[in-house]
């Protein structure tokens, strides 16, 4: 196992790396394609490889050519944010899975994962609006003219609400008044009499 979480004062790596450290033969490299390419070169090809790793990371890492990904056996298992399917697929075009691990790691890793059924199931909802319809049948997104980015949930008694986004949140400070913008001075300290 290949540990390319981030480690130091991060809790993911460490976490990983201690809770499986009686179980498995682990490696706890952090983020570095260097230093998982030599790894995967000095092991060769004959073991089967698990990847722990930021989504991002492990796109870069099955970017990078330096290795022949095609002769090496790889399951990989990301946490720290959620994928597409759309990135999911590229991962799996060089490993035989990908699945996700969700928790707050700072409190506990693999609070839920991803299953072979959850990851058939959310390639079948991605692949169908129609199921993708009935499996989220209260939520749309519009797409409002001139490009603002406003989404609108359709809760269940017909009743609409607009969230903010960070583009809304952006444009609204440009026309305030800078005055309105800055922190309030802070409140001079007063001295207590001691006891």
């Amino acid at each position: 196992m290949l540990n390319c979480f981030s480690l130091g004062a991060w809790a993911t790596g460490m976490n990983v790396s201690s809770s499986l450290t009686e179980i498995t033969m682990i490696k706890s490299i952090g983020p570095d394609r260097d230093k998982v390419i030599h790894t995967m070169r000095e092991f060769g090809p004959d073991y089967t490889y698990i990847i722990t790793a930021y989504p991002p990371f492990l796109k870069a890492l099955f970017d990078d050519d330096r290795l022949d990904w095609s002769q090496y056996d790889i399951v990989t298992a990301f946490g720290g944010e959620g994928i597409s399917e759309s990135m999911r697929a590229i991962i799996c075009e060089h490993a035989a899975a990908a699945f996700g691990s969700y928790g707050a790691s700072d409190l506990e890793i693999n609070i839920a994962i991803e299953t072979d059924f959850t990851v058939a199931l959310r390639q079948a909802i991605a692949a169908s609006p129609e199921l993708s319809a009935q499996a989220h049948p209260a939520v749309r997104v519009r797409r409002p003219a001139h490009g603002l980015s406003v989404q609108s949930v359709r809760l269940p008694d017909g009743d609409e609400r607009r969230r903010r986004t960070p583009r809304d949140d952006h444009s609204r400070h440009q026309h305030q008044p800078a005055h309105s913008l800055q922190h309030p001075r802070p409140r001079p300290r007063v001295a207590r009499a001691g006891p």
